[in-house]
């Protein structure tokens, strides 16, 4: 049978546990969070991957591709954001019958930034009457082989399916640290009862203690 010491001293090792417990989740998680730095960093690395392909595709006169590298200059998905690079293949896209770059052009917001920045608009100035411009005819796109076009084909698929699985491994890494969070924080309220429970029994027992050490008086 046990001891009135031995329940106190096991009372007071449970909240070291709790802690030990705490500890341990709090490094897991600390983990988790260093990967997914690198998930980000890989799923960098697949942007620029995808921004490369499509501009090669852009390059060759695909007018899907442009339209696409204009989103990537737009969004800044593997490049740095710059509007007017995203005008410049919205407007060769649109040149060329892509109806979603039409769109895109002929929105209400067209006439500003395609992409937001914290610079103010300059004041609008007048221009000169000047004559008009001359229509400039786009160059001919060079050659490519249809075995080119199938490499790179693969290669866009490729790296779309990495992207795919990074996305997916980083959403598993996400609710894993969620519910490490949830184990913490549940820990965490252990710890604090069995704490509240060891004060209130070293309270009885020195309550206890007294009585024992009080000595009975008779009327």
């Amino acid at each position: 049978m046990k001891s009135m010491a031995d329940d106190r001293m096991q009372n007071k090792t449970q909240p070291y546990h709790r802690i030990t417990t705490c500890l341990r989740s709090l490094a897991l998680i600390a983990a988790l969070l260093a990967a997914h730095g690198a998930m980000a960093q890989d799923e960098g690395k697949i942007w620029e991957g995808l921004f490369n392909y499509q501009q090669k595709m852009a390059n060759i006169g695909n007018a899907e591709a442009q339209y696409k590298l204009a989103e990537m200059y737009a969004q800044g998905q593997g490049v740095q954001a710059d509007p007017a690079e995203a005008r410049r293949w919205y407007e060769a896209s649109a040149a060329q019958g892509y109806e979603p770059a039409q769109r895109k052009l002929a929105a209400p917001a067209a006439g500003q930034s395609l992409v937001k920045t914290s610079a103010p608009a300059p004041a609008p100035v007048a221009p000169p009457p000047v004559a008009a411009p001359e229509p400039v005819q786009q160059p001919a796109p060079p050659a490519v082989s249809q075995q080119e076009l199938a490499r790179m084909e693969r290669e866009r698929k490729q790296l779309e399916q990495e992207l795919a699985r990074s996305r997916e491994t980083m959403r598993r890494m996400q609710e894993e640290q969620a519910r490490k969070d949830a184990e913490l924080k549940k820990a965490e309220a252990e710890k604090d009862e069995a704490r509240r429970r060891l004060a209130a029994k070293e309270l009885l027992e020195a309550e206890m203690k007294k009585l024992r050490e009080t000595p009975a008086t008779f009327d």
